[in-house]
C-alpha cells in the first residue's frame, strides 16, 4: 500500500487513513482480515492471527509511567543497597537452617521472545562500546547485566550474532555503563546503574573492573553507590584513563578503572563535587561525556594527562522546576570542558543561543534537558566535530507554545503535536561554538518518513515524545569531505539518519527541512517507495547506537533500544535503510524485564514485559511468545484452562483472551487516575472472581464474560482529605470474598510536594460481613504501625482473612526517594514486611533479619513467607519473622519483582526478574516443609503471591482506536 501524506490533508482524512494503515502484516502478505487498530502477526510457521497496533505516549502519559516504572527499586539512603547485598550474601550460612532456602533455580523460558513476525527480541540495550584488537562488541543490557559478542573469524559482520553473559559474576546486574580499555592486560569496566532518566531508575553498585573478561570482578572505589550511569568512556590516547558519567557526577579514573576521583565540575559554588541527596541532587547529573581522539585530519596530540573531554549535564527538567523552597531542581544544565580531563580542570561553556529562533548557538538555557553526545573519531575526519542531542526541558514541563515547535504541516497549520525534543547541534571546535541542524519541526514533519510523525503525531504524539528516555548520536567514522563527517545517525523513538550522506555535517549545509530521514522506522507497516511494507525494523526506543568499520571501507550500525541488539552492515558507498535490520540481533541475550506472571497447572506461564508485549511461556516447549504489542505489566491466567488468560497494556488497558492469545476483548472499566502499571487480581479459589482498580475498586464474579460495563465498582479510594490529591490503587488482593486494596494519593508523582500518604481498603473486619460485587463491609483500615510508604503487595491467610502479609517499597517517584529534600513525610519508618492479625487496623515489623531493601512481592506457604525483593529472594523460618534465609543459591542478581506459586503443585515456584526472564525454584527438593495446617495451607494449591515492581510506557486512544506501545 503506498502511503503519501500531503500537507492540505484534513485531519479527519488523516486520520481515516490511519485506520485502514493499521492492518498491513509487516512479515508477508496474508489473506486475514483484522479488525480496527489491530493488524496481521504470526509466529515461525504458525498460522496469521491479529494482534493490537503498539501506539505512542503522549508527554503527559510518558511522565506518569516514568514515574511509575522503577518504583520498587529506586533510591535508598546511601549504602543501603550495598549493605543489602552484603548482609544477603552473610545471611547464606542460615540457609541450612531455614527449611527450603538451599535448593536451585532454573530458568523457565528458552530462548528469545519471539514477536510474532519472525523478529526475536531480546531486551533493553542501554549503552555498546567495542575492542577494536580482538574485535568484541559489549553490551550494558538494561538490569540484565554485561553481555559480550566476538566477531567469528575476524569478521566485524558477525558481531551481534551471538552474545554470552560475562556480567554474572557482579553483585548486581544493574550496569548503565560498559567500557574497554587496553590498559591492565586488558580491562572490562561496568559501572552500575540503569543508563535511562527513570523517575526511578533502578541505581547501582558503583564500578567494577575485570581484566579476564568477566571470570572475575573487583570493586572499584570512588564511583558511588545508588547513582544512574549514562556513559563509561576510555580516553583514546591515555589507556589508563576512564570516565564514568552518572547521576553523582562525572567521575575519572587514572589507574584503568581501579579506583576513581569526581571531577567536580563547577555546576555552583553549592554542588560542585557534591554526590548526596539535597538541594544539589538533580544537579550534577551527568548524561554524557566524550573525549578528543587524538591524530585525525588535524592530527592532534594529546597532553600526557590526558585528551580534552567535552561533559553534558542533563537533568530532563532543566531550571524549569523547582522545589518547594523555589530553588531550581537542576540549574547548571549544559557543557563543560577541559583539555585534559583533571579534576578541577573544568569549565562550562557559555555557547547558548540568545533565542530559541536563532540556528547559531547551543540550546537555550532554560531549553536544556538531558543532552547526549557523538563525536569524529575516523581516519579521515577532522576529531574536533562534535555532535550533541538535546532534550527540551521546557516541552517537558508542559511549557512553551507548540507554534515555537512547528513551522509547516498540514496546510502550514501548527498542530499540538506533542514532542520533548529540542534539537540536534553540530560543532567543529570540540564544543566551543555551535549550530543547530534540526529541530523539533523538523523531525516531527512526516516528509522525514518518521511514522511517529505520520501515525503518533494524528493520535497527539510527535517524533521526540521520550527524548528524555531514549536519545543518542553517533558519527560514521569511515566517511568525510574534507575533514568532516558526511554520515551520522541518531536515535529517539526511531532511528534517524543524515539525507545527503555525501556533504559535511557541518551544522550549515545539514540544516533544513527533511535534511534528515528515518532509517528504522516505529512500526515497521509503512510502505516502501516500491510500495511493499518493509519485512523487518528496529524495536522502537533507541537507547545506544555504535558505527564499527568493518576493515574493507564498510561499516556496522548496531542500535540498542528497549527490544534488545539490532545491526545493520553497508559496503563502502552503500546506504542503509528500513529493510536492512533484519530479525534482531538477540541471539544469547536471555534478559527480559517481566513485571508481573501468572501460572496455570499446566505450566503456562503468562507474563507482562517492558516493552515487549505480553505472552505466554509453552509448558513443553519452553518458548516464549509475544501474543499481544504494548507494555505488558501483571497477568493471570484460568489455573485449569491455560487458554483463558487476562493482560494489560499501559494505562489499565485490560484484556481477556479466550483462545490463548490468537485474539483478545478489551474488559476495563472507567479508571480514574489509572496507573501506569495498573493492578488486577484472580482469586485463587475461583478464576471468575476478580478484581481491578485504580480510584474505584471494581469486582466481577464473571470474569470470562466480563465487559468494561458490567464490573461492580464496590468502593471508591475517594481523595486525600487535606491536599485533595486522588487516591489510587498500588496493589491488591483476593482470596474468597476477602479483597485487600492498597493505594496512596500523593503518592509520590509530583515531587513530593503534598507529602506521601499511604491507605489500605478492605471489606473484612467491617460492620457487615464481606459479599461479592456489593459493597458490604468496605471501609479504610487504621493501619497502626504501618509506615507511610508505598503499599507493594499482599497476601491473605486462607485459615484466618483478618491475617495478611504486607510488603513496602519507597514512593511512586523515587529520584525524590523517602528523606530526600525537603520531604514532608514524618513517618517513613523501617522495614519492609509487615504482619496483621485483625484486618490491617493495626501492624508488626516482621522484617527481621531481612536486608534494609525494597519488597515487592510476598507469598504465604503453609508457615513460612516467601519474599521477592529488589535484591533478590528470600524465605522466613515461621511467620513471624523469626528468621530469613536466602531462598537458593544461583539466581542471578536481579530484582524479583512477582513470585507464585503454581497451581496444583504448591512445591513449584515461579519467579518473575527484571533483567533475567521467568525462574522457577523446586521447594520440595528443597526441604520445605509440608503446606497444610494454619497459615495459608488451605489455599497453597492455587495461590500465587502478589507483585510490586515497575513499568513504563503508554495507551493512545483516538479516532476509536485503542493503540498499544511498546516500551
Amino acid at each position: 500500500m503506498m502511503f503519501t501524506v500531503h500537507r492540505a490533508l484534513p485531519v479527519m482524512a488523516l486520520a481515516a487513513t490511519v485506520s485502514a494503515f493499521f492492518v498491513i502484516d509487516r512479515s508477508a502478505p496474508a489473506p486475514l482480515s483484522c479488525p480496527q487498530g489491530q493488524r496481521v502477526a504470526r509466529h515461525a510457521g504458525g498460522e496469521p492471527f491479529c494482534t493490537r497496533m503498539r501506539g505512542a505516549e503522549s508527554p503527559s502519559e510518558l511522565l506518569a509511567a516514568n514515574d511509575t516504572r522503577y518504583r520498587r527499586a529506586g533510591v535508598v539512603p546511601d549504602g543501603a543497597v550495598r549493605r543489602a547485598v552484603e548482609r544477603r550474601e552473610a545471611m547464606r550460612s542460615l540457609q541450612g537452617k531455614v527449611a527450603g532456602a538451599s535448593g536451585g533455580w532454573a530458568e523457565y523460558g528458552v530462548g528469545n521472545l519471539d514477536d510474532g513476525f519472525g523478529v526475536f527480541q531480546g531486551a533493553r540495550v542501554d549503552n555498546f562500546v567495542y575492542d577494536p584488537v580482538a574485535k568484541r562488541l559489549f553490551a550494558a543490557v538494561g538490569s540484565g547485566g554485561i553481555w559480550m559478542s566476538e566477531a567469528v573469524d575476524g569478521d566485524v559482520r558477525t558481531l551481534a550474532d551471538l552474545w554470552v553473559s560475562v556480567g554474572d559474576g557482579l553483585p548486581s546486574q544493574v550496569n548503565g555503563g560498559v567500557a574497554w580499555t587496553p590498559a591492565g592486560g586488558g580491562t572490562l569496566i561496568a559501572a552500575g546503574g540503569e543508563a535511562v532518566m527513570g523517575s526511578s531508575g533502578y541505581l547501582g553498585l558503583g564500578a567494577y573492573w575485570s581484566n579476564d573478561l568477566g571470570a572475575s570482578w573487583h570493586h572499584a572505589p570512588g564511583v558511588p553507590d545508588g547513582a544512574l550511569v549514562f556513559r563509561a568512556a576510555a580516553d583514546p590516547a591515555n589507556p589508563d584513563v576512564i570516565y564514568v558519567a552518572s547521576s553523582k557526577g562525572l567521575f575519572r579514573s587514572g589507574d584503568a578503572g581501579r579506583s576513581y576521583v569526581n571531577v567536580a565540575l563547577p555546576t555552583s559554588a553549592e554542588c560542585a563535587g557534591v554526590e548526596a541527596l539535597g538541594p544539589c541532587q538533580f544537579t550534577n547529573y551527568v548524561t554524557d561525556v566524550v573525549i578528543r581522539h587524538p591524530g585525525g585530519t588535524t592530527g592532534l596530540e594529546c597532553d600526557p594527562a590526558g585528551c580534552p573531554v567535552l561533559a553534558a549535564v542533563g537533568f530532563r527538567v532543566g531550571d524549569g522546576l523547582a522545589f518547594q523552597d523555589e530553588r531550581p531542581m537542576a540549574p547548571a544544565n549544559g557543557l563543560y570542558r577541559s583539555e585534559t580531563g583533571e579534576a578541577g580542570s573544568f569549565a562550562k561553556l557559555d555557547v547558548s543561543a540568545v533565542d530559541t529562533n536563532s540556528p547559531l548557538g547551543f540550546a537555550v538555557q532554560n531549553r536544556i534537558g538531558r543532552i547526549e553526545l557523538g563525536q569524529a573519531t575516523g581516519d579521515e575526519q577532522d576529531h574536533d566535530y562534535v555532535y550533541a542531542i538535546v532534550q527540551d526541558a521546557e516541552l517537558f514541563n508542559g511549557g512553551g507554545p507548540f507554534a515555537d515547535m512547528l513551522d509547516l504541516l498540514l496546510d502550514q497549520s501548527p498542530l499540538p503535536f506533542p514532542s520533548v525534543f529540542n534539537g540536534l547541534y553540530a560543532s567543529a571546535d570540540f564544543g566551543q561554538s555551535w549550530t543547530r541542524m534540526a529541530d523539533t519541526a523538523e523531525i516531527i514533519t512526516p516528509d522525514t518518513g518518521s511514522e511517529i510523525a505520520l501515525i503518533g503525531g494524528a493520535l497527539g504524539s510527535g517524533a521526540g515524545v521520550q527524548a528524555w528516555y531514549n536519545e543518542w548520536v553517533a558519527v560514521d567514522p569511515t566517511r568525510a569531505l574534507g575533514g568532516a563527517p558526511t554520515r551520522m545517525s541518531f536515535g529517539l523513538e526511531e532511528v534517524w539518519q543524515n539525507r545527503l550522506t555525501s556533504l559535511p555535517l557541518d551544522g550549515t549545509t545539514q540544516s533544513g527541512p527533511s535534511d534528515f530521514t528515518v532509517i528504522g522506522v516505529y512500526w515497521g507497516q509503512a510502505a516502501n517507495p516500491t510500495g511493499v511494507p518493509y519485512a523487518t525494523t528496529t524495536h522502537p526506543d533507541q537507547h545506544a547506537g555504535l558505527y564499527v568499520p568493518t576493515g574493507d571501507g564498510g561499516v556496522c550500525l548496531f542500535v540498542g533500544n528497549d527490544g534488545g541488539a539490532y545491526k545493520q552492515c553497508a559496503d563502502s558507498g552503500a546506504e542503509m535503510d528500513n529493510a536492512g535490520w533484519g530479525t534482531g540481533a538477540n541471539t544469547g541475550i536471555y534478559a527480559l524485564l517481566p513485571y508481573g506472571i501468572g501460572v496455570a497447572k499446566d505450566g503456562t506461564v503468562w507474563f507482562g514485559l517492558q516493552d515487549n508485549g505480553s505472552g505466554h511461556i509453552e509448558p513443553d516447549t519452553r518458548l516464549l511468545y509475544e501474543n499481544f504489542g504494548g507494555d505488558g505489566f501483571y497477568a493471570e491466567v484460568d489455573p485449569d484452562n491455560s487458554d483463558i488468560a487476562y493482560t494489560e497494556i499501559q494505562n489499565g488497558g485490560l484484556v481477556r483472551t479466550t483462545d490463548r492469545g490468537a485474539s483478545s476483548t478489551d474488559i476495563a472499566p472507567t479508571y480514574t487516575r489509572v496507573m501506569f502499571d495498573n493492578w488486577f487480581r484472580m482469586d485463587p479459589l475461583d478464576a471468575q472472581h476478580m478484581v481491578t482498580g485504580a480510584q474505584e475498586v471494581y469486582e466481577t464474579a464473571s470474569a470470562e464474560t466480563v465487559t468494561g460495563s458490567t464490573w461492580v465498582e464496590v468502593f471508591n479510594l475517594g481523595t486525600h482529605p487535606d491536599t485533595g490529591a486522588i487516591r489510587t490503587t498500588t496493589t491488591m488482593e483476593v482470596l474468597g470474598d476477602a479483597v485487600y486494596v492498597g493505594g496512596c494519593g500523593d503518592c509520590g508523582v509530583s515531587g513530593n510536594d503534598t507529602g506521601f500518604s499511604n491507605v489500605l481498603a478492605t471489606n473484612i473486619g467491617g460492620d457487615e460481613a464481606p459479599e461479592r460485587e456489593t459493597a458490604q463491609g468496605w471501609h479504610f483500615a487504621s493501619a497502626q504501625g504501618l509506615p507511610n510508604r508505598y503499599i507493594s503487595s499482599i497476601a491473605i491467610d486462607s485459615a484466618d482473612p483478618r491475617t495478611i502479609y504486607v510488603t513496602l517499597s519507597g514512593y511512586l517517584s523515587n529520584l525524590r526517594p523517602p528523606g530526600s529534600y525537603l520531604d514532608p513525610n514524618a513517618d517513613i519508618g523501617a522495614g519492609n514486611v509487615f504482619k496483621s492479625t485483625d484486618a490491617g487496623e493495626s501492624f508488626t515489623n516482621i522484617s527481621g533479619n531481612l536486608p534494609d531493601v525494597q519488597a515487592n512481592s510476598v507469598v504465604l506457604r503453609g508457615s513460612q513467607l516467601l519474599l521477592g525483593t529488589d535484591v533478590g529472594a528470600f524465605v522466613s523460618s515461621d511467620l513471624g519473622g523469626g528468621s530469613w534465609a536466602p531462598l537458593g543459591n544461583n539466581l542471578p542478581n536481579v530484582p524479583v519483582n512477582m513470585l507464585r506459586l503454581r497451581p496444583g503443585n504448591p512445591d513449584q515456584l515461579f519467579a518473575a526478574t527484571f533483567g533475567r526472564g521467568v525462574w522457577t525454584y523446586d521447594l520440595k527438593s528443597a526441604g520445605a516443609p509440608p503446606t497444610g495446617g494454619g497459615g495459608g495451607g488451605g489455599n497453597a494449591e492455587r495461590f500465587g503471591g502478589a507483585l510490586g515492581s515497575p513499568l513504563l510506557a503508554l495507551l493512545l486512544a483516538a479516532a476509536g482506536l485503542r493503540m498499544r506501545r511498546r516500551r
